[in-house]
């Protein structure tokens, strides 16, 4: 009954996927904050310094990010029709797995590289869609290679970018192209931040 009510797709679901996710977070916000996880990401290691000294600001930045990606991803696979009937359960699950680890009650460079993979894949499912697939498919590589730079191990998805390309689109040697420049673009902007700030 309690997945039942999350089958559709209702204003009223929305508030209790809040409510849902606060009683997940309550230890998080209320009584324990974590300390920061350590990460060997640059931009992530930056961010913390900025935060380390509020720990409950952490807390819920950590918090309003996993709601808002839990959303982010309702909304694409509502969008790109990935089930048949349109509901809150994506969300739900998405909420459930993910607040399931102590861990990742806060801000930590794993929730920052979610939001960029699920932007990548919003990207990726458009493009199989379209004919003229060049933007999807730069957008999709773009996020994709902006949430390594938080957490290494998303790399591990840029085979399956180019898997999706020979399966679901005719072979052009421009959509290729555009997908590996999406991939080093990130990469070429944070080597040239660290040139000229004397990083290298």
């Amino acid at each position: 009954m309690f997945v039942a009510f999350f089958r559709n797709n209702h204003p009223v679901q929305y508030a209790w996927l809040v409510v849902i996710a606060l009683l997940l977070w309550a230890n998080a916000l209320v009584c324990n904050p974590l300390p920061f996880q350590p990460s060997d990401s640059f931009l992530f290691s930056m961010l913390a310094g900025w935060c380390s000294h509020v720990p409950y600001f952490s807390v819920s930045l950590g918090f309003l990010l996993i709601l808002a990606e839990a959303l982010l991803l309702n909304y694409v696979v509502d969008k790109n029709e990935v089930i048949e009937r349109k509901s809150t359960l994506p969300a739900l699950m998405y909420l459930f797995w993910v607040s399931s680890f102590p861990c990742f009650q806060n801000l930590n460079s794993v929730l920052i590289a979610n939001l960029f993979l699920i932007l990548s894949f919003h990207n990726s499912l458009a493009s199989f869609r379209k004919e003229d697939a060049n933007a999807q498919l730069f957008n999709a590589a773009f996020w994709l290679s902006i949430g390594s730079l938080f957490y290494v191990q998303v790399l591990i998805f840029v085979p399956l970018l180019f898997f999706g390309l020979i399966i679901f689109r005719t072979f052009n040697p421009k959509e290729w192209f555009i997908t590996i420049v999406g991939i080093l673009l990130p990469y070429f902007f944070l080597f040239t931040w660290f040139y000229w700030h004397d990083g290298i």
